[in-house]
């Protein structure tokens, strides 16, 4: 664990306890009001009812909450970042949490950005960030980058140099209301903390139906992200707060009915105190019955008491500023609110902002609401039909002048997303059109929100199959879960035999990434069987054999789907049957063969043949699968193969994998994609470029609710592991939830053998050999004992070894150097042989190693060569000979950064 890092809320028997390691060992510790236990110096006790100086009254009880905010900002400025989620209802005391750590990073000399999400209909992409970034000299042009993993990295960036050696603290308050795309940001920055100059800190609510708040839920989920539960007001505060408002310590029976009424929340029970200072109530038992009425007028009248004095041409500028949001140019705001003038407009900011609802208007005239807030209460004052009659009014507005929406915050589509339906062919229109350009700028989550509002726009049955059909693809790509719905509807529709096949197989996919495995099988094997008819017949009346090829390849197609079914769920009824069949069939020619070619590879990897590299080629051939999904399936498989067989095309086409993901904007492809080139990148010694490829593959994981969660679990905790960031290994592996999950979860035994690997690594052996078997359990089905694959006899036999059961260990070693040698990789027999080494008699462990040194030199197995150079060494030293292999293995270490190893190094150098 890095000290000063912060790590997660531990919840027990319904209480929350936080725990801050600094140094160590020393923790802060955050409980209810009641608790008994102590808490860190660091912190002012949480059972003083006093607020924190010069703070309002919403940060009564908020002490160590604060401290724990103050504590994340001292150690973002020495590099070691962190992400807190502060979460409560309204009025509960996040902003002025959130504005109070903010006043002490700036006055620790801290750069402190800003973003505020507001509940006013939808808000432009990236809206948040452009609200941080607002008025700073920026470096790149971050908008201009090719898709969104590239605007990731390239805000990141821009980020990082604002930081500098000052440290920067991003605060977003209700952060529910922030757009999608900002979010996605955030929670991509979240996922990268450490040994980052940033704190971030979020403010939000409670899941809200209307609000995009599964987002939050998922940056919570993020292993780095620290969540804090902010609860209400204990009696005693309540009882302090209303003696300091009041004057004079309330009666017990008083401030029970005050905490009944307002729960406990802060801000509530500071407009009633402020009611009942104003009325002169003393606080005694007999005046509780006044208490609720009087609290609820001040609560629901203030938006009527502050407009009620407002002419109709201000209230029209007021309501025009809340559909359109903060900072719309002056003339947008003139035409929506049917005001007389750009002048009388300019006159209502300006009685807008007398009246304490608007901010004191900018330079270029726009208008902005004064607090957040007041927006919302605004906004709802309108009403929902009012509201519906002014989104579609700026809507058409919009759409008419193509200066002015790319000004205002929000497009004609997302104004026409905020309405009520009804049969409009020109907004359906508005709608696609705002789809496809979202989908040709990498932004399915956008596309599929205008997909969404057309479909509910429109009966027509055409324009709704194109509709039904486009929303399944973007969905499958932003929001799995969704896409069965939507190319369901579009398969029960569709006629065309190719484009059913494509509707079909995308449609399994979907079922699969989401748990429902029986139902994908199901209808792959349906729409099969339909397949080989139809092309019987086809062949009977026609005898053409170009027709046959065509049912072929999309007979392929779906075998492929089902071959990757058997590969998570190999004992799911017919499945070992199925597959039999494929690996005896003569391969075809096209998509589906090359794509079942790719699948099978797989297949042949874990059996250890070694004609699963031929497989891989032949799928590779022809370009065929460049037009499939770039991160998922046929092309990541064939990948694999090819970069566990060490051969050295595989990282460019992982490249290019790579980059097609990111310019389709598909957040499964950009997981998968990121995930197996981060392997590649790994086991060549690049290890910083791994990380980076293996965070962002978590953050596409995370974000898009992907169920599947091994595979990029283990690359990410290997390279923790061979980077000596254990805790974070741990953190990852703990959210892939492996380990809990049923075995059947897809591609469980990775990372099981990344848990027995840290284990072992940790000293931890009874556990690693436990996990160990558990792998080799789970592996039998699918007769799994290619050590290239996965690894579990090294780590069986290396925690055998550590416990004194020699034999053992040299008899798992010996199966594991018989599989390597039928394999063949350099890299993996390199290392059975360094493994055999290790385990075995002395007398062989100079000529095995330098037997492996050998085998991997010349290969694109880096890392593998430096660990290989650092045993020989050993070894050497241990039988009196020179051993300058050492001093290369460190140097190599170093480069990758593989510190765990170049620590062992450094220890072979010391005693040389």
């Amino acid at each position: 664990m890095v000290a000063n890092k912060l790590t997660p809320v531990r919840t027990v028997r319904g209480r929350k306890f936080l725990i801050l390691f600094a140094g160590g060992n020393r923790t802060i510790r955050i409980a209810e009001p009641s608790s008994p236990h102590p808490v860190n110096e660091l912190s002012p006790p949480v059972t003083s009812t006093s607020p924190v100086a010069g703070a309002d009254f919403t940060l009564f009880e908020r002490g160590a909450e604060l401290a724990v905010l103050e504590k994340a900002v001292g150690v973002a400025v020495t590099g070691d970042g962190s992400a807190i989620v502060l979460r409560g209802p309204m009025g509960i005391g996040k902003s002025a949490l959130l504005a109070a750590a903010a006043e002490s990073a700036a006055a620790s000399g801290c750069l402190v950005l800003r973003a505020q999400g507001a509940d006013t209909g939808p808000a432009a992409s990236y809206s948040a960030i452009d609200q941080l970034l607002s008025g700073l000299t920026l470096t790149n042009d971050w908008r201009t980058a090719d898709g969104e993993v590239a605007v990731m990295h390239a805000l990141t960036a821009q980020l990082h140099t604002l930081a500098g050696s000052r440290g920067l603290v991003i605060v977003v308050d209700d952060a529910h209301w922030v757009d999608e795309e900002s979010l996605r940001f955030f929670a991509y920055l979240a996922a990268m903390p450490l040994h980052s100059p940033i704190a971030l800190f979020f403010g939000t609510r409670p899941r809200l139906a209307h609000a995009p708040s599964a987002l939050i839920d998922r940056i919570i989920d993020t292993p780095e992200v620290l969540l804090l539960e902010l609860t209400v007001l204990s009696k005693e505060s309540v009882n302090a707060l209303l003696a300091q408002r009041l004057g004079k310590r309330p009666d017990s029976w008083f401030t029970a009915t005050c905490l009944r009424e307002t729960g406990g929340n802060p801000w509530l029970l500071s407009e009633l105190a402020g009611a009942l200072d104003s009325a002169d109530i003393s606080p005694l038992a007999e005046h509780s019955p006044v208490v609720a009425g009087l609290g609820s007028q001040a609560i629901q009248n203030q938006v009527a008491t502050m407009t009620g004095s407002l002419g109709a041409v201000d209230v029209a500028v007021l309501h025009a500023v809340a559909v359109l949001g903060d900072g719309v140019p002056l003339d947008l705001v003139t035409e929506l609110a049917g005001s007389p003038s750009s002048d009388r407009t300019r006159a209502a900011f300006d009685t807008l902002a007398n009246a304490a609802l608007f901010a004191s208007p900018v330079a270029n005239g726009s208008g902005s609401f004064s607090q957040p807030m007041v927006r919302a209460a605004v906004y709802e004052s309108i009403g929902p039909a009012a509201r519906t009659q002014a989104h579609r009014a700026a809507a058409a507005l919009l759409s008419h002048r193509d200066e002015g929406a790319s000004a205002a915050k929000v497009t004609p589509a997302q104004a026409i997303a905020a309405t009520t339906s009804t049969e409009n062919t020109a907004s359906t229109s508005i709608l696609q059109r705002a789809a496809a350009d979202a989908i040709l700028r990498g932004s399915p989550e956008s596309a599929l929100r205008y997909l969404r509002r057309g479909l509910a726009e429109t009966s027509d049955p055409v324009a709704r199959l194109d509709m039904q059909y486009s929303a399944g693809v973007a969905a499958y790509a932003a929001d799995p879960p969704s896409a069965v719905g939507y190319l369901s509807e579009a398969l029960e529709h569709t006629s065309d035999t190719s484009r059913r096949a494509t509707l079909t197989a995308t449609l399994a996919n979907a079922l699969m990434l989401t748990g429902r495995m029986a139902e994908a099988i199901d209808l792959l094997r349906s729409e099969r069987s339909k397949l080989v008819t139809a092309r019987e017949c086809v062949i009977e009346e026609c005898a053409i054999d170009d027709s046959a090829e065509h049912y072929d390849d999309l007979i392929a197609q779906l075998n492929c789907i089902i071959a990757i079914a058997s590969l998570t769920s190999p004992d799911f009824p017919g499945l070992r049957d199925d597959i039999a069949a494929m690996l005896t069939a003569p391969p075809t020619t096209g998509v589906g063969g090359r794509s079942l070619d790719g699948v099978l590879a797989i297949y042949h990897a874990f059996r250890t043949e070694p004609e699963g590299v031929g497989r891989a080629i032949r799928a590779m051939s022809d370009d065929a699968l460049d037009a499939t999904d770039p991160g998922r399936g046929p092309l990541q498989m064939a990948l694999k193969v090819l970069t566990i067989a060490d051969v050295p095309e595989a990282l460019g086409h992982l490249d290019s994998s790579v980059r097609r993901a990111e310019r389709l904007g598909s957040l499964p492809a950009v997981a998968g994609a990121y995930t197996y080139r981060a392997h590649a990148l790994f086991l060549r010694g690049r290890l910083s470029d791994a990380y980076q490829d293996a965070t962002t593959a978590r953050w596409a994981t995370t974000i898009c609710g992907l169920d599947n969660r091994a595979f990029v679990a283990s690359v990410f905790a290997d390279i923790c592991i061979a980077t000596g960031r254990y805790a974070d290994a741990q953190a990852t592996l703990d959210w892939s939830q492996v380990v809990t999950s049923p075995a059947a979860q897809p591609y469980s035994v990775f990372a099981l053998s990344s848990y027995a690997r840290l284990h072992r690594v940790r000293g931890d052996f009874e556990s690693g050999l436990r996990l160990a078997r558990e792998v080799e359990k789970r592996c039998a089905p699918s007769n799994g004992g290619n050590p290239a694959m996965v690894g579990w006899r090294r780590e069986a036999a290396l925690c055998l070894f550590a416990v004194g059961r020699s034999v053992e260990a040299a008899e798992l070693a010996a199966e594991d150097l018989a599989h390597a040698r039928r394999w063949g990789a350099p890299g993996s027999l390199a290392a059975s042989l360094r493994l055999t080494a290790e385990v075995g008699s002395t007398s062989e462990k100079v000529t095995l190693l330098e037997e492996a040194t050998a085998l991997v030199r010349e290969s694109v197995a880096r890392l593998e060569l430096a660990y290989c150079l650092v045993a020989l060494g050993a070894a050497k030293a241990a039988a009196g000979h020179p051993a300058p292999e050492t001093e290369e293995g460190l140097e190599l270490a170093l480069t990758f950064g593989a510190l765990p190893l170049a620590n062992l190094a450094r220890g072979e150098v010391a005693r040389a």
